[in-house]
């Protein structure tokens, strides 16, 4: 059997100093003095707080939310009946999940094909704009250049404003950096317009994840987890097979309004299906703890991931335009 464990704090106002620990926990410490707790060997409580599944508590808050309006309406306050369409909206989330993932993965395929656009007309852009292919690599890395410094801030805005809004504001910043780039006659306006759109899609994959981990529990959170990873390789596989013969069609150009129209698509699919099962409520800023075995372990997979992506992007950015240079089509 695991052990049930209940840690207090002893340096409170109302239990410092402790002469006697039995005495101060028997006679002075209160559940509030309550900083970590071991339920059969697992972690409930740390810091003194609670650590629920936010899925399952988002799920028990809207059936608690329900009781509490039939009860109301049993005694004569509301009417249960005309909340039953808001309660059902509010539910949407938790019934509808695997809904919600196809939305996330559609928006975030999305992601990858306004990646791979500069990559797959980058020939046709050297030669109308004049440039060469350093500026073409400049213009692929601009895509995840302020990822540095806005991943982290994207956590604490999803967690401040709900992941919906964080996530329709991403897919909008896509959406406007695809128009920008379309409207684009020179490199510069192209470097703004990919820039934007990558700041949007840092924002997506941070707040994704989140959504997904809070959709989905045990073996299925799995599941799901790597269906939206899958996401990304689909948008630029759809980009590498179909960008090459829109440019050539209908123009540079198109591929980037097409980019910018596709990100749309996806906001507006989220924007439709996702509802969270409790409304979003504006929450402080909690402070960023980690401990330093966590950072190291953090740090680590992300040296492994900056590598891994490192020669899996410079492929895909610049196969496409070498084949090309070498006759084929």
């Amino acid at each position: 059997k695991q052990a049930d464990v209940i840690l207090t704090r002893g340096d409170d106002l109302n239990t410092c100093p402790v002469h006697d620990p039995v005495q101060t926990l028997v006679f002075m410490a209160t559940p509030f003095n309550v900083d970590t707790v071991f339920v059969n060997g697992a972690v409930k409580k740390r810091d003194g707080k609670l650590i629920y599944p936010e899925a399952a508590l988002r799920e028990t808050l809207t059936k608690l939310t329900a009781s509490g309006r039939r009860i109301l309406d049993a005694a004569g306050v509301i009417k249960a009946a005309a909340e039953e369409s808001d309660e059902g909206e509010r539910g949407i989330m938790m019934t509808n999940r695997w809904l919600v993932l196809g939305a996330l993965f559609v928006a975030r395929s999305a992601l990858g094909f306004h990646f791979q656009s500069v990559a797959s007309v980058a020939p046709l852009l050297v030669e109308d704009l004049g440039i060469d292919f350093t500026a073409i690599g400049t213009l692929i890395g601009l895509f995840r250049l302020l990822g540095v410094v806005t991943a982290l801030p994207a956590g604490f805005l999803g967690q401040r404003f709900g992941e919906r809004r964080v996530c329709i504001f991403g897919l909008a910043l896509m959406t406007l950096g695809g128009f920008v780039m379309w409207l684009g006659d020179g490199f510069a306006m192209i470097a703004v317009g990919r820039m934007i759109a990558g700041t949007g899609g840092v924002v997506i994959t941070v707040i994704m994840v989140k959504i997904v981990g809070d959709l989905f529990e045990g073996k299925e959170v799995v599941t799901a987890m790597a269906i939206l990873m899958n996401s990304w390789p689909v948008g630029i596989a759809i980009g590498l097979y179909t960008q090459g013969a829109m440019a050539e069609t209908w123009g540079w150009q198109a591929v980037f309004l097409v980019a910018g129209i596709g990100s749309f698509v996806g906001m507006l699919l989220v924007a439709a299906v996702y509802r969270p099962g409790v409304p979003a409520v504006v929450r402080p800023l909690q402070r960023l703890a980690i401990t330093r075995m966590e950072a190291a372990k953090v740090s680590l997979a992300g040296i492994v991931w900056v590598l891994y992506n490192a020669g899996y992007l410079m492929v895909l950015s610049f196969g496409p335009a070498m084949l090309v240079m070498r006759g084929l089509d």
